[in-house]
């Protein structure tokens, strides 16, 4: 297993809100995978810098990549990029610890803080902008994270979406969950929550009449709140089309569909609109969605699409960002199935050189490599600083 970071787990480790550990535990059961006999883990090796896709096929029969979307997508509207515009993404892993991110800056000092999206990534955004710093106490939330939420001033996050309630895509039971937080007044404008979306809407008909109806009453609920302590804001039917500001962003200009427009003030934007995978050196890449080019799994190159016999993909990389850790498991058994089918049919190649050819080149290249002998030495340490919290990362 090569991954570009020092430790495994990807989006389970940086990419989860660190308020759902039991959404973390998954971990436990990657670990005992990583101490398989026949399990061999390169850490802090990215593939395409320290070793090239054509190197692995020498020494294996077959390459699966599960990179993941790693990337935010963009709005492309004008003020994208003024400081206090951030990507979901970066701010997760920013609470995460992500080496990546450790250092990153955010306005925490304003009224508002205007979060676009209506997904549960802008929900949990949101949730961690508003609940209690002592709320993450316990948790593997980054000591610099907390720090400067413990100094955050918000009084309103307004989670902004283009759809209409019934169509938004966060689920309702995670809408429920907002609404129960205590100390968080969850709002909504009547006005919005009865327009007619429709134009802007997808159709949501696979959720059950139950849950319709109780996403109806959270949301009618909401629309007759007090605004008492903090509060997160749902605003429906609007579509960003300027953010504002000259040296630090001040707001978002968001248009409706009836042609006009509103301007929300706000000193932090983060957009959550999806994820996007990155290209690796050597493998083809759609630029459109941000995936590999696949079928089953099986990688292509060209048009039309011919495998590249021995590469595979699975994952968010494969399909784009869409569903939980067990729709990665049901999509990770087809690209399996087809690897096995492959493999009885003979079509993959016979490795050309030995694994420990490949292992005396990664270390030439790459003094950093960590081994799994070396992040075992890191969770020891993450083990031993994390007396004031017990889920404390070590992200330098």
């Amino acid at each position: 297993m090569f991954e570009r970071l020092p430790t495994p787990y990807g989006l389970v480790r940086a990419g989860v809100a660190p308020d759902h550990p039991q959404t973390k535990r998954i971990a436990h059961t990657f670990a005992r995978l990583l101490r398989r006999r026949n399990v061999h883990c390169w850490f802090n090796t990215e593939v395409g810098k320290h070793i090239a896709l054509a190197e692995l096929l020498q020494t294996h029969n077959a390459v699966l990549v599960t990179s993941g979307a790693s990337q935010d997508r963009r709005l492309s509207v004008p003020g994208e990029d003024l400081p206090g515009s951030h990507g979901a993404h970066e701010f997760v892993a920013w609470c995460n610890g992500h080496p990546d991110f450790a250092d990153r800056r955010f306005d925490l000092q304003g009224r508002r803080a205007v979060v676009i999206g209506d997904g549960n990534v802008a929900l949990d955004v949101a949730r961690v902008l508003a609940r209690p710093v002592e709320a993450f106490h316990g948790t593997d939330m980054a000591d610099d994270a907390l720090d400067a939420l413990r100094t955050r001033r918000f009084e309103e996050k307004s989670v902004v979406g283009r759809r209409g309630p019934d169509a938004a895509a966060y689920g309702t039971a995670e809408l429920a969950s907002i609404a129960q937080l205590d100390g968080v007044s969850l709002l909504a404008h009547a006005a919005e929550v009865g327009a007619d979306h429709s134009r802007r809407s997808e159709d949501r008909s696979s959720r059950t009449m139950a849950d319709r109806a109780r996403r109806a009453q959270i949301v009618a609920d909401a629309t007759k709140r007090e605004p008492l302590g903090t509060r997160i804001t749902l605003r429906f039917g609007l579509t960003p089309t300027v953010i504002s500001g000259s040296e630090h962003v001040d707001g978002v200009l968001f248009a409706r569909a009836d042609g006009s427009t509103e301007h929300i003030d706000a000193s932090l934007v983060i957009r959550a609109i999806g994820f996007r995978g990155t290209p690796i050196a050597g493998l083809p890449f759609d630029g459109a969605s941000g995936t590999i080019p696949q079928r089953d799994g099986r990688v292509l190159r060209g048009s039309p699409g011919r495998w590249l016999v021995g590469v595979y993909c699975a994952g968010w990389i494969k399909r784009g960002p869409s569903g939980v850790i067990g729709t990665n498991r049901i999509d990770a058994s087809e690209t399996i199935s087809a690897i096995l089918e492959d493999h009885s049919s003979s079509r993959l190649p016979s490795p050309r050189a030995h694994q420990s050819e490949l292992a005396d080149l990664v270390r030439r290249r790459n003094p950093d490599l960590v081994t799994l002998e070396g992040w075992m030495r890191i969770e020891e340490k993450e083990a031993r600083n994390g007396a004031r919290h017990p889920a404390f990362h070590w992200s330098r």
